[in-house]
């Protein structure tokens, strides 16, 4: 169960970095990496489940290179996925950019639906709508 939930994270990350590729004007880059489309993040195939019995670490580590070229190419390469998934942490000061793909660090609150560092969140969210 601790590879399957070690899978799921990677799955909710290539499938969120995959709503930000979905409207990337880089074609040539959507077209050569459309395994980032996932369809569903929480539902496995028979297939799938199989696959990860087998071979956990091939399942894991392909899961693990899809997300490293999408996040490179969403937070670093392409100016337009930059854009348009980067955040500021609203409750805190620091300099550096958060994205909603980086599920260790950050998640949305839940009133709202803003972008916080995961520390942050626990002091309770300081954005208009939920400040009132």
């Amino acid at each position: 169960v601790p590879v399957l939930e070690a899978v799921r994270v990677l799955r909710q990350q290539v499938y969120l970095l995959g709503e930000t590729l979905r409207d990337c004007p880089d074609q040539n880059f959507r077209r050569r990496n459309a395994c980032f489309q996932l369809r569903d993040q929480e539902h496995f195939s028979m297939a799938d489940l199989i696959e990860l019995e087998r071979h956990p670490e091939r399942h894991f580590g392909q899961l693990k290179r899809i997300r490293n070229i999408a996040r490179q190419h969403c937070a670093a390469e392409c100016r337009d996925c930059v854009e348009r998934s980067a955040k500021k942490c609203p409750n805190c000061s620091q300099p550096d950019l958060i994205f909603p793909w980086d599920t260790d660090a950050v998640d949305s609150c839940p009133t709202c639906g803003v972008l916080h560092h995961k520390l942050c969140l626990q002091g309770g969210c300081k954005t208009p709508s939920c400040f009132r």
